[in-house]
């Protein structure tokens, strides 16, 4: 697999986890799972935070 499907498929399983969380959450009135889901989510904003600007809208063609 290539590194930017490598990436998509690593995003994609951390979104359906946080998916999960955020049900369970929904199901079981569980806080700790909103904070499981929002400590995630808040990892990848700080990865995506440390990408330069101009490079936040290229595109795999350029």
């Amino acid at each position: 697999m290539d590194t930017e499907g490598e990436i998509a498929a690593n995003l994609n399983a951390l979104y359906d986890f946080m998916l999960q969380k955020i049900s369970q959450a929904n199901m079981n009135n569980d806080i700790n799972a909103i904070d499981e889901a929002a400590s995630v989510l808040r990892i990848i904003k700080e990865a995506w935070d440390t990408i330069p600007v101009e490079q936040h809208e290229l595109s795999s063609e350029s």
